[in-house]
């Protein structure tokens, strides 16, 4: 987390591109203890999406990122009505995004589109029950 907040800190307002955060000056550098052997900082991405997104797009990128994901998603709530659709989009959104904070880079294109393929087969099904209305 140290190389994280430093790094932050050095470029805050639009980060250090996409994709780049193992090609930063510092990141490859061994942590050095016993118990992570020759493990780098960053070793090929964070493992976290958000701190991902803010290390590469910065400050401006993370809130347009943020802004983004949030109006599709109530875009998508407000087409239907039932509890069981929005659990869908709930459980869809509490999934992918919890488990974007340990796992992949949020660059990968089969990350992200499994992430808004599933998102456009919830919001194809509430807008199909809605001109039926």
């Amino acid at each position: 987390m140290g190389v994280f907040y430093s790094k932050v800190y050095t470029k805050p307002l639009f980060g250090y591109g996409q994709d780049s955060s193992n090609f930063i000056d510092g990141s490859q550098v061994d942590i050095g203890s016993k118990y992570t052997g020759d493990m780098n900082f960053i070793p090929s991405h964070p493992h976290n999406f958000l701190i991902e997104i803010l290390l590469e797009t910065g400050i401006f990128g993370t809130l347009f990122f943020i802004l983004l994901i949030y109006i599709i998603n109530v875009r998508i709530w407000k087409l239907h009505q039932s509890l069981k659709f929005r659990l869908h989009l709930i459980f869809l959104n509490s999934f992918f995004w919890s488990s974007s904070f340990v796992n992949f880079s949020f660059w990968l294109g089969w990350w992200q589109a499994s992430y808004f393929l599933l998102l456009s087969l919830i919001a194809s099904k509430a807008y199909i029950n809605k001109i039926k209305k």
